[in-house]
């Protein structure tokens, strides 16, 4: 048999034994600005920062192909140039925006045994928050190493 303790008083059924009640709506509030929300902002910049990093990694693969290609130095670095511009202008981001580095080997005209490496540097868009401020967006950046071919003419 029960001692008559054991039983809750009635109308108490459900009631924390400290006589706290819980407040679900604040904490599910919570709970979404601090977990849902910049989830989603993550994963709506996503494919904007994936579509830039492509275009750096393309460009510069362009730009290393076309240097490798050359004769001389100083038409490596023009046709390294003008490949990344063009990339980037056929994927609708002005070539403005691009940082882009080529490194050459040392002399006027290209050694057989060298290499070239072309670097593109693209911005992305600022982040707005939901508070309502921005933060400047992460830089992307492709870089491409090409070997040049040993046996090719000069």
């Amino acid at each position: 048999m029960r001692s008559p303790s054991a039983h809750p008083p009635p109308g108490t059924a459900g009631v924390a034994a400290s006589g706290e009640d819980g407040f679900v709506t604040a904490e599910w509030m919570v709970g979404m600005a601090l977990l849902v929300v910049p989830t989603l902002l993550v994963v709506a910049l996503l494919p904007g920062w994936a579509s830039r990093h492509e275009a750096a990694a393309v460009a510069a693969r362009e730009g290393a192909r076309a240097a490798a290609t050359a004769v001389d130095v100083a038409t490596a670095r023009t046709a390294a140039e003008q490949a990344v511009v063009a990339v980037l202008d056929g994927r609708g981001i002005p070539p403005g925006e691009a940082t882009v580095t080529v490194h050459l080997p040392p002399g006027t005209s290209l050694p057989r045994d060298g290499e070239v490496r072309v670097r593109v540097v693209l911005p992305t868009s600022p982040v707005t928050l939901p508070g309502g401020g921005t933060v400047e967006g992460p830089s992307v950046m492709g870089d491409h190493i090409r070997v040049l071919d040993p046996h090719r003419g000069r």
